[in-house]
């Protein structure tokens, strides 16, 4: 009952990604090109009509390198009538925020964005956790294990800014799980135990270990 398109851009190559590395390199072709929310949006009601879809997520790659596209789809589908029942499901790596904070200092994006998504009550967001801690991290990803620490602050700004979120743990180390949980809670509250889902970390096909 969903129906999910991906943006060509992703800042991490996870080894694991079923999302190729030529893939996440923005750029035209190889099976892509660029789309606007109108014409998705067309694309998804012709869908509902061969099928029953109240599910419409923008996915990736890193949605939140176009963050835009959240506000424009949710726009987008109020106009056509569909905000009622119609839930856009975001989902985000959690290693973007301070790459927010640049795009609207520089006017890429408006003022108070994310405010303007959680105005929307038929939004929410995934949000992915890299494993729990620096090692776990590194290698889910193969990226610099301080970015680990910037997944907190970016699901900080998510909440802070009103918005819905659903936090999950790819491969957490049972020896650290605890700590990470506790140290949740204390940013987020107990509501933090009780959002939180812990997931294996597994390749789908046809994608293989690279």
């Amino acid at each position: 009952n969903t129906f999910m398109y991906q943006l060509k851009a992703c800042n991490l190559y996870c080894p694991w990604c079923y999302v190729d590395d030529a893939n996440k390199n923005g750029k035209e072709g190889n099976n892509a090109r660029f789309f606007s929310i109108p014409e998705i949006t067309d694309f998804f009601e012709g869908e509902r009509e061969r099928q029953l879809l109240y599910n419409f997520r923008p996915s990736g790659g890193e949605p939140t390198i176009a963050v835009e596209q959240w506000l424009d789809a949710l726009k987008e589908l109020e106009k056509r009538g569909l905000n009622e029942r119609v839930f856009v499901q975001g989902d985000t790596n959690l290693t973007t925020g301070h790459f927010l904070d640049f795009l609207e200092q520089q006017g890429e994006i408006e003022k108070n964005l994310l405010e303007k998504i959680a105005s929307y009550d038929n939004f929410g967001v995934l949000c992915s956790f890299k494993g729990n801690d620096t090692v776990s991290f590194w290698e889910a990803t193969g990226a610099n294990p301080e970015l680990h620490q910037e997944q907190f602050y970016s699901l900080k700004k998510l909440v802070k800014a009103g918005i819905d979120c659903y936090p999950f743990i790819y491969d957490a180390n049972p020896e650290t799980v605890e700590r990470f949980m506790e140290k949740g809670a204390r940013i987020f509250g107990d509501g933090f135990y009780l959002k939180t889902w812990i997931l294996p970390l597994k390749l789908y096909g046809p994608e293989k270990e690279r």
